[in-house]
Parts: C-alpha cells; sequence; structure tokens
C-alpha cells in the first residue's frame, strides 16, 4: 500500500488525499500505516507460528533489518523477544 496507490483510488492527488488525511486523522498517512503494519506484526507474533522474516514481509516491510530495528525502537525489544513475552498457547 503506497499513498499514490490510496490516492488514486479515491480520486484524489497524492498532496491532497495526505493533506485530507492529516486533517482528520491527525497524523501522516505514512504513519497511520506503519502504525498499522506495527499493530498487524505484533498480533502474528503473538498468534502465528510465522518466523519473524515471513511477518516482516507479510506486514508490508521491505527491510528485514530495518524492520527489526524499528520495533525494538518501537516496543523497546526485539520481534523475538516480544514473541517470547506475549505469545500465547494457542495458534
Amino acid at each position: 500500500i503506497t499513498l499514490d496507490t490510496v490516492a488514486k483510488y479515491s480520486s484524489f492527488t497524492p498532496t491532497y488525499f495526505s493533506h485530507k488525511f492529516k486533517e482528520e486523522a491527525g497524523i501522516n498517512f505514512k504513519e497511520y500505516l506503519n502504525n498499522m503494519r506495527y499493530e498487524y506484526a505484533q498480533k502474528l507474533l503473538k498468534y502465528s507460528s510465522m518466523n519473524i522474516l515471513q511477518i516482516c514481509g507479510e506486514c508490508g516491510f521491505n527491510d528485514y533489518t530495518n524492520f527489526v530495528r524499528r520495533f525494538k525502537l518501537r516496543f523497546g525489544m526485539s520481534p523475538n523477544q516480544y514473541r517470547k513475552k506475549y505469545q500465547t498457547g494457542d495458534k
């Protein structure tokens, strides 16, 4: 998902869509999208048996190393540590 794709789908220019999105949501589109991706990554880490590389790709992140680094900055632990701490027995 990209700003250009969403803007085109909604029949707006990317600039106009970005402006309106921030006006309505209070955050820019990229920040919102990253928040959604990290929320999805958290769920997959908790409830799936997918490996971290698969989760990285499934959530739309293109760079594994960057995903792990930014996940750690955001949550204070690596994806693997997060999984160990929060994963349930249900899969």
